[in-house]
Parts: C-alpha cells; sequence; structure tokens
C-alpha cells in the first residue's frame, strides 16, 4: 500500500515537499531535499492508496501548491509528480543511466556556477516577493484541518458530513503494524 505525504515547514505552517511512498519512505532522506527533524511535520495526506492513486494525488497537490523551480509556488519539488513509478530493479536499465552509470556523476560544480545559478534562480523566484508572500499567508490562515479519522484536508469550511476540525497523523509510518494515530487539534 501507499501513501501521499509532505514535509511542513514549521515556520510558515506550508507543505515544502509533497511525495508518495511506501514504508519508510517519508521518514529517510531522499535526492536533495531534507527530511524534517520533527515528525509531527511529516503530514500523510492519503494512506492505504493504490500506486496509481497515490501517483495521481502527488501530482494533484503538486499542481495545488506549485513549484519554486518553474515559479508557480512553494514546493521544492523538481517534477510535476506522478512519473515515480517504482520498477523491478532488472528494468531500471531501460529507462537511463543513474548514478556511477551517468554522464555528469561525480562532476563537482564550482562556487563560481553555484553563485550564478543561485543568482539565476532568486531573481525569478516569486518567494523573493514580498506581495506573494503575504497572499500565500492570508490563504493559509483562511484554511483549516479537517478531518474523517482516516483521511486530512486542509480547506476553508467543513468538506463534508462527519468531518471535524483538527487531524489525523499517523506518527510512525502508514505501513507499520505497530503504529499510532493520534489527534491534532488545530485553533
Amino acid at each position: 500500500m501507499f501513501y501521499v505525504y509532505a514535509y511542513i515547514n514549521a515556520k510558515t505552517g506550508l507543505p515544502y515537499y509533497v511525495g508518495k511512498g511506501k514504508g519508510n519512505r517519508a521518514f529517510v532522506k531522499h535526492g536533495r531535499v531534507n527530511v524534517p527533524n520533527d515528525r509531527s511535520m511529516i503530514v500523510f495526506i492519503e494512506t492505504c492508496l493504490t500506486e496509481l492513486g497515490a501517483l495521481a494525488i502527488e501530482r494533484r497537490m503538486i499542481r495545488w501548491f506549485g513549484r519554486k523551480c518553474d515559479g508557480s509556488g512553494i514546493l521544492l519539488n523538481l517534477t510535476e509528480g506522478g512519473e515515480g513509478a517504482t520498477l523491478p530493479s532488472h528494468l531500471n536499465s531501460q529507462y537511463g543511466k543513474f548514478g556511477k552509470d551517468h554522464g555528469a556523476f561525480g562532476h563537482k560544480k564550482t562556487n563560481e556556477w553555484k553563485a550564478n545559478h543561485s543568482k539565476r534562480l532568486s531573481k525569478n523566484n516569486p518567494m523573493n516577493n514580498q506581495e506573494s508572500l503575504e497572499k500565500m499567508r492570508a490563504t493559509r490562515l483562511r484554511q483549516k484541518w479537517w478531518t474523517d479519522g482516516v483521511s486530512n484536508r486542509m480547506t476553508e469550511h467543513c468538506p463534508a458530513e462527519g468531518w471535524w476540525n483538527g487531524r489525523t497523523q499517523n506518527v510512525s509510518g502508514a505501513n507499520n503494524p505497530n503504529s499510532k494515530s493520534r489527534r491534532v487539534a488545530h485553533a
């Protein structure tokens, strides 16, 4: 079974990464995105999904919050999501080279390249715009967490009958039989 998760910025309360996974994927470092030290900043958006369902929800959430790299939003995701299908290892060779086999493996970036790259990215970054930040804060303040005891949603109004204000958080991982769920209330 798969799940969709988000890493939440403790200062803003907004997500900075959305991903799909199974097992302990949400709790281990992968790629360039840092896993929050505070496990309560890892939110499980949906659990008990098929892989196809998880990919679709991941893509929808990334589209909703937008990506920093293309100037559409706040997430650190580099792709639109939905393409990270889990393949058997013998099929990976059919889809390109990875790791040491990749042509760029081991090539170090110079400090000059890093500085120029950072300037290019920050110049077009909507997160450097105070007006954009204020709009996102205003939207966030109008929204509340709602739960039905199984899944969580963040909206301005109760999504359906049987939902209440707050959220249910899976503390130890979606597929861990010893996991404990706890209810986190929000004002």
